[in-house]
């Protein structure tokens, strides 16, 4: 059933949605299912109202279910799994704003501000940005859009880079080196993107070391920045994920049409070499994707001898991506000889993307804001400066 748009604060950190509500629930009571975007300390007066019998009072039997993300929540909302959301207003608008049929209606706001921290390990009751100065701070990937976003904020906020100490977690242990290239310094000369490197295995037994029960820590949302991602994002981490992620913006962008199947089966898998050709609008695109040194050497030669001919190509230097990463955690041998990680890995990134409804990186609304505020525009040559690498040729030691 088709619905109106009604939203009572676009800007508000988290609203309420409906799409319509559930039927008879124990005793007579109406059932309703309720799908928050996480479990939150600001959403207590919730947890106890449920706990004290008020929704009953009310004659509602209320099921409380943690989505886990606004894009899963909006998901569950629409798909008839969910009959109130909870969640950021983004996610509705931008289902609204694809043209969808049975969209949200955002009728209540509840809270001014969203539940999003950067994290510290002391309480500060009078924190501001320029309290950063001179700390070390967790960030992310150099050269990638976290880092980027983390560097826009302070700029934003008037702080300088060179002021503050960065760490990233990585599924490489490459980035140890490539932190220390000359253009990874997008702040200024001498100011690196990143000043250590952590793989996701140096994080796991610092956090094993430390006596942390992760599993038992509460959920909490990512600042904006680093919570709304697009399924684009998430399959980045598997061989073909960026190929894929590129073409679903290239071919809306060459057709100026939205496309309604946004998945490129051809580039997925691990096949050692995958190729593809795309009709865009006329413009024949030809493209390949490899992981492993050895056969991205196939590809190259092959190249380069005039044999094969692409218009883009993927080179993954890990065996099956990210998720295969020389970062990653270690499983024993009775696992891989029976288990083929990568693959499972990647899996779970697709299924990931599949249950999102903002699935092209171009419509990312934090990734459009950057552009605006601070890159400029797509293609720009700020953009090419930040976002671009180049390569020399090295010895082997």
């Amino acid at each position: 059933m088709k619905k109106r748009m009604k939203a009572i604060c676009l800007i508000s950190a988290a609203v309420l949605a409906l799409t319509g509500c559930g039927g008879a629930g124990k005793s007579g009571l109406t059932q309703v299912t309720l799908n928050e975007v996480a479990h939150s300390i600001f959403y207590a007066p919730q947890y106890a109202a449920i706990e004290l019998g008020y929704f009953e009072d009310e004659g509602i039997d209320l099921k409380l279910v943690n989505g886990a993300g606004a894009d899963k929540v909006i998901t569950a909302l629409v798909s008839g799994d969910a009959d109130i959301g909870f969640m950021g207003s983004e996610a509705s608008i931008y289902t609204y704003a694809q043209g969808a049929g049975d969209y949200a209606v955002n009728f209540a706001q509840l809270t001014q501000r969203a539940g999003n921290f950067l994290v510290a390990r002391e309480p500060d009751t009078d924190f501001h940005w320029q309290k950063l100065i001179g700390k070390k701070v967790l960030g992310g990937r150099a050269g990638g859009m976290p880092q980027m976003v983390f560097e826009y904020i302070l700029k934003k906020n008037g702080i300088d880079p060179k002021d503050l100490f960065v760490v990233s977690v990585m599924p490489c242990t490459a980035k140890k080196f490539e932190i220390g290239r000359d253009d990874m310094s997008a702040a200024g000369e001498g100011i690196p993107d990143i000043d250590v490197s952590l793989t996701t295995r140096e994080l796991a037994a610092m956090i094993k070391r430390a006596g942390i029960r992760f599993r038992d820590l509460p959920d909490e949302q990512f600042d904006p920045a680093f919570g709304i991602a697009s399924g684009a994002g998430h399959i980045f981490g598997a061989t073909g994920g960026v190929m894929e992620a590129a073409l679903r913006t290239v071919a809306e962008i060459v057709t100026g049409k939205p496309m309604e199947n946004v998945e490129f089966h051809e580039v997925r898998g691990l096949k050692d070499i995958r190729e593809a050709e795309y009709d865009l609008a006329g413009t024949k695109v030809r493209v390949a994707v490899t992981s492993g040194l050895e056969n991205a050497k196939k590809l190259l030669d092959m190249v380069k001898s005039g044999e094969k001919q692409y218009h883009f190509i993927e080179v993954m230097a890990c065996p099956g991506g990210c998720v295969n990463g020389g970062g990653q955690p270690h499983q024993s041998g009775d696992v891989r000889n029976f288990t083929d990680l990568r693959a499972e890995r990647a899996k779970a990134l697709y299924s990931e993307d599949a249950g999102m409804s903002l699935r092209k990186s171009h419509e990312n609304p934090v990734v459009k804001e950057l552009y605006e505020t601070y890159l400029e525009k797509p293609g720009s040559h700020k953009a090419h400066e930040i976002l671009h690498t180049s390569y020399v040729a090295r010895k082997v030691y």
